[in-house]
């Protein structure tokens, strides 16, 4: 067994949720009608991340698909654990938040924070998507009838969001996340950058292909912070109900905690597996990597089969702040993953068959490239390593 001081513990589905309802923490899973003998280990790669992430006590749960659905839907892991691959689930708690006014309430907070990023995101790309619509017919259409055009393209993207208002909404916020310019310039840019790139031989289908993946993306990111609040307020709302209940109320502290618990473990995890991972088809770690810079928003946040990746994500997001001149900040940890990260991406060049984590790694990689240099990055790790302070970023080419 590999020396990771990790407490590894094999146990039944039933046995594991009661735990983790009194703990919740990453637990693997395993297709036990695949593996009716011995029960493969976790890679010593996987189990030091485990650690490094604080997990001391990992719980193994060799079990069966019906089982597993049973309380947890898979989800998009559904596949590998039926071919019987461990499978690494995240699980946290939905927690109480304060109930929603009836009908008029502003969006803020998590919502607002993914609907503007949507906003953004389109506003931009939908410059960037022009600049390609005009080098590919040798003629520069009229901003507005081209815009027209990419609206028409881009709403089956965005489903029952408007592009129209989407773009018309993301230029007012635009001023606010590239500090400095105007709106006109920053949107001007975007333009003459892609332009730029065209001329030197990217080809301009690779541009657009890249621009439509991540409004889609973006989409999904928006949609799955909406699923994700109402799936709390649900839960929240169950949960008042509870403490409203007679029973409850003459319940002695240590009662009413051990009830409100029970509930908790009844309830939220299998909530939160269906609700808060992606479902089949939804975006994959390297599209969420490009999202979280562009939409300044970490979709570890409503995406919990991403948990396990939550410090890289925050490295793109700061990331994409540095790349805007926002003010960035790096602390010890995302130093240590993005040095990882970068180093995983440069070992794997040239190969054309890789998992998505790899992918991912290119992409954080490229985000960083875009801020400094190597050597700026060599740099700024050995000082990091050496100080174990936060860091402010800034892009220095």
């Amino acid at each position: 067994m590999p020396d990771t001081k990790l407490n590894m513990r094999v146990v039944t589905i039933e046995e594991a949720l009661e735990d983790l309802g009194r703990n919740p923490r990453p637990f693997i899973t395993i297709n036990r009608e695949r593996h009716p003998g011995d029960i493969p280990l976790p890679s010593r790669l996987l189990l030091e991340r485990l650690r490094e992430r604080g997990v001391a006590d990992l719980l193994i749960v060799p079990t069966t698909l019906v089982e597993l659905d049973a309380h947890l839907p898979l989800c998009r892991d559904r596949e590998k654990f039926i071919a019987g691959e461990l499978v690494l689930i995240m699980v946290t708690k939905l927690h109480t938040t304060p109930e929603r006014d009836v009908g008029g309430q502003d969006v803020e907070g998590l919502e607002k924070n993914a609907r503007d990023g949507l906003y953004v995101t389109v506003a931009m790309a939908t410059e960037r998507l022009r600049a390609c619509a005009d080098f590919s017919e040798h003629r520069k259409m009229a901003a507005e009838a081209r815009r027209g055009e990419i609206f028409e393209r881009l709403q089956p993207l965005l489903g029952d969001v408007s592009a129209r208002n989407c773009f018309a909404e993301g230029q007012k916020r635009i001023e606010d996340w590239y500090p400095g310019p105007t709106a006109y310039r920053t949107m001007k840019s975007a333009y003459v950058s892609i332009v730029e790139l065209l001329r030197r031989g990217v080809a301009p289908l690779a541009v657009e292909t890249e621009q439509m993946d991540l409004v889609r993306t973006a989409r999904a990111v928006y949609a799955k912070a909406e699923e994700f609040l109402k799936a709390q307020h649900v839960m929240s709302g169950m949960l008042r109900e509870l403490m409203e209940d007679d029973a409850f109320k003459k319940a002695t502290p240590v009662e009413q905690h051990d009830m409100q618990a029970a509930f908790l473990r009844k309830h939220a995890l299998a909530q939160h597996q269906d609700l808060a991972h992606n479902k089949q088809g939804g975006p994959l770690l390297p599209q969420l990597m490009s999202a979280a810079a562009t939409m300044d928003i970490n979709p570890a946040w409503v995406f919990s089969n991403v948990l396990f990746y939550k410090c890289e994500l925050d490295c793109a997001m700061q990331l994409g702040r540095a790349e805007r001149g926002v003010s960035a900040i790096l602390g010890p940890e995302h130093s240590k993953r993005l040095k990882r990260f970068m180093a995983q991406a440069d070992e794997a060049e040239g190969k054309t068959d890789v998992d998505a984590e790899t992918e991912a790694a290119w992409r954080l990689r490229d985000l960083a490239l875009g801020v400094k240099t190597r050597a700026g990055w060599e740099e700024f790790f050995a000082n990091a390593e050496s100080d174990g302070r936060e860091f402010c970023i800034t892009k220095t080419q």
